[in-house]
């Protein structure tokens, strides 16, 4: 679905986007990282946000600007 159309009441849908900006924090508990991937699909642009365990966040640390994802 193109992210222009995309409402408040839109519920779940699927996305596909190029990466523009990538942001890796870790909690402040130091076990987990949380990621802000800023993706457009050239239409429109939106910030996914990804809470994930040190090790779950393995295939996330690869992705870079420029990547292509689908969520």
């Amino acid at each position: 679905m193109p992210m222009s159309t995309i409402a408040d009441d839109t519920g779940r849908i699927v996305v596909w986007g190029d990466i523009f900006e990538i942001e890796k924090k870790v909690t402040k508990s130091g076990d987990k990282n949380i990621f802000s991937i800023n993706i457009t699909d050239y239409t429109n642009s939106t910030t996914v946000k990804v809470i994930n365990t040190i090790k779950e966040s393995q295939i996330i640390d690869i992705l870079k600007k420029g990547d292509t994802i689908v969520v």
